[in-house]
């Protein structure tokens, strides 16, 4: 650290008189700057390679000798050592200190080996130096976090695989379906989650991941910390027994964990090529403490034996989203410990019957279930529990069939769900998260007059609707009773509808205030936006009222495939949007076109643009007729990070002006090489952000 940098300065050029003291102080956590009212603050980050690199063949280099650079084969271990490192400057120390005597390369072969499968306290000959680097890494968990909750919840992040980022919302959900974060309402419950993981971040047990604003990561050595901990300090190996992203594919390799599994509450699989799991007769014994398996992201694995889960009957945990699997066994009606189950982004065809005695089961995740397309009669009635069941998008809509009163609910009636079913269960239980596709305006129209339920996530797909669409505030009322799925609702779709043209949002302004006539017509709390497959639409309008108004915390918009679209130069207005997503829309030749703008003042011609105050991603994708971004020569995007241009023929220009955040340009060599500038130093400027991406 330069003395200079935080107010010291060189003795040398110090006159007497002026002689001031002052206090540097180190800590682990960022908040006790703040409370000493510090003048300014260095964050000392993980060292990158070649710095971590110098700082271990130091440590290493103590006894003397220079071993590591002697011997090629033992140079090759600690580099790989040093990478598993990631940088932290007292794992680099202990280790590289405690090698410096080790002569055989066999010895740095072990250590390398534990590193990697996070068994840092195991390696023979070396347990006490490295339990007490993991104790005192174990400082900033014990003193940075103060209560069981936080401290368990920190732990669940070793649950995924190491040096990856994790989505926050994914680690939320999987506290909150741990039981972790227990509110009174699901809101209260995210906001929770979120704060808890600001507060780890300000006490340096989590990093920032890959994209910051949705991503956090643990660093490698922290993450065996952890692990160790949730092991009880290493006492019980196998207590949570964590194989996530190893590329476990060899179904020797798989029996091999699953018969260490019988004493483990905790299993992770997550992010490997794992086809099937195990028969029984592969097991050692039952597995009568597991409470947790992890199976998410596992693209070829395509079924469940239902005997596994007979043999773990107080599993209480079960994700299965990223998966091949096609069907349920029936015998998950066994799991009545259940209170968690993820099944997203699945090919699921249907569900099983019984799902019914799933009655402590809280959360049904089905999101982005295309092949679903069958819900057995009564089984949503008898999730007594269900607290959220997210099936946006589905196959299946047919929420329309009121259930015909010939059929029966006996146990061989495989008959679909119906909307009554779903009004059945949320007449019962207050359901806190829905998330559904519909394909008849009456269903909305009936959604909207439940008042037991908060709908969060909604797809309008495949109704009739005229060319052009009005919606205002006297209308929406009428069909719906009230605003309150207005006041709720998070993520909108809008999909498949060949015959729209023109979609407009009358805010029916009130004359003696000139503002829209009624405050409740707007979405509070939408965040995501789609719209895709309307082919004809041309235009969406707003009149007598501010969009900004309308779509207040809107972060995401995702266009696709609307081909008759010429401009979403409304997108522009949004306060909060942070991803703008245009994929096949191939009449737009501007994103912002001469109609969306206000004339410019005089002289101002050449002026620069200051739109999308906080556009973060900008993704271009099959737009064949698009010849600017805008029709004026420069736009300002203050914060814009990353640009994706693929299939966009026409585009010659980069108008865009990043400001200063500019991470990456995305595109294939050919666009980048056919591009045309003013300047030749904005090229060069621009190509150290450029980065290959093939046509998808």
């Amino acid at each position: 650290v330069s003395l200079a940098d935080i107010g010291i300065p060189n003795p040398k050029f110090r006159r007497p008189c002026s002689l001031r003291q002052k206090v540097v102080l180190t800590t682990r956590f960022k908040g006790v700057c703040g409370r000493m009212q510090s003048c300014s603050r260095i964050d000392v980050g993980c060292l990158d390679g070649k710095d971590s690199w110098n700082l271990f063949l130091a440590a290493a280099a103590a006894g003397g000798e220079q071993l590591v650079i002697k011997d090629k084969e033992i140079e090759g271990f600690a580099q790989q050592i040093v990478r598993e490192c990631g940088g932290l400057p007292i794992a680099l120390t202990r280790i590289g200190g405690a090698m410096a005597t080790k002569r055989h390369p066999d010895d740095w072969r072990r250590m390398a080996a534990f590193l990697e499968s996070s068994q840092i306290h195991r390696i023979p000959g070396m347990e006490r130096d490295n339990t007490v680097l993991l104790h005192d890494l174990k400082k900033s968990y014990d003193h940075g976090l103060s209560t069981p909750t936080d401290r368990e919840c920190f732990l669940c992040c070793a649950l995924w695989p190491r040096g990856r980022s994790i989505n926050k919302a994914d680690l939320i959900d999987c506290w909150i379906g741990l039981g972790l974060i227990r509110e009174p309402s699901l809101d209260d419950a995210v906001q929770k989650g979120f704060s808890m993981i600001s507060c780890m971040l300000e006490e340096n047990l989590l990093m920032p991941g890959c994209n910051a604003r949705d991503e956090v990561k643990l660093q490698e050595i922290v993450r065996d910390m952890a692990l160790w901990i949730a092991c009880d300090c290493g006492s019980r190996d196998n207590k949570w027994l964590v194989q996530a992203g190893v590329n476990l594919g060899a179904q020797t390799k798989l029996i091999e964990l699953c018969q260490r599994a019988g004493a483990a509450e905790r299993v992770s699989l997550m992010c490997n090529a794992i086809r099937e799991l195990p028969r029984p007769h592969f097991l050692s014994s039952t597995c009568p403490a597991l409470t947790v398996l992890m199976l998410q992201h596992n693209p070829a694995f395509t079924h469940i034996p239902a005997a596994f889960l007979r043999s773990a009957p107080a599993l209480a945990y079960l994700d299965l989203s990223h998966t091949a699997i096609e069907q349920l066994p029936e015998d998950i009606g066994t799991l009545v410990n259940l209170q968690y189950l993820n099944a997203s982004f699945t090919p699921l065809k249907m569900l099983p019957v019984g799902l019914r005695n799933l009655g402590r089961l809280r959360p049904l995740f089905l999101r982005h279930t295309n092949h679903l397309s069958a819900i057995p009669k009564g089984v949503l009635r008898c999730l007594t529990s269900l607290q959220a069941i997210d099936m946006y998008p589905s196959r299946y809509m047919d929420w329309t069939d009121d259930g015909d009163a010939a059929s029966t609910e006996g146990e061989g009636n495989e008959g679909i769900a119906s909307f009554e079913q779903m009004g059945s269960l949320m007449s019962t239980v207050f359901v806190q998260f829905l998330g559904i596709t519909v394909n008849a305006i009456g269903t909305v129209q009936r959604l909207g007059r439940l008042i037991n339920v908060c709908t969060r996530r909604l797809l309008l797909t495949r109704f009739d609707s005229p060319q052009h669409v009005t919606l205002c505030p006297s209308q929406f009322k009428a069909a719906m009773s009230s605003f309150s799925m207005l006041e709720t609702l998070m993520e909108l779709g809008i999909a498949e509808c060949p015959t729209l043209e023109q979609l407009v949002l009358d805010g029916e302004e009130d004359e003696s205030n000139r503002g829209p006539r009624n405050q409740s017509w707007c979405l509070p709390k939408l965040e995501a936006l789609e719209l895709r497959g309307l082919a004809k639409l041309e235009a969406v309008i707003w009149r007598s009222m501010s969009i900004s108004f309308f779509l207040p915390a809107l972060q995401r918009v995702k266009i696709e495939n609307c081909g008759g679209l010429r401009s979403v130069g409304w997108a522009m207005r949004l306060p909060c949007l942070q991803h703008l997503e245009l994929r096949g829309c191939t009449s737009m030749r501007s994103v912002i076109c001469d109609e969306d703008l206000e004339p410019p003042q005089d002289g101002g011609e050449g002026q620069l643009l200051h739109t999308f105050p906080n556009l973060v991603t900008l993704i271009l994708v099959n737009l064949t007729e698009l010849r600017s971004f805008c029709s004026r020569p420069q736009v300002s995007l203050p914060w814009l990070e990353v640009i994706e241009v693929g299939c966009c023929v026409n585009l010659r220009r980069l108008h865009v002006m990043p400001q200063g955040r500019l991470r990456e340009i995305r595109g294939t060599m050919e666009w980048w090489h056919g591009l045309e500038w003013d300047d030749d130093t904005v090229q060069a400027s621009l190509h150290p952000y450029f980065i290959n991406k093939s046509v998808e």
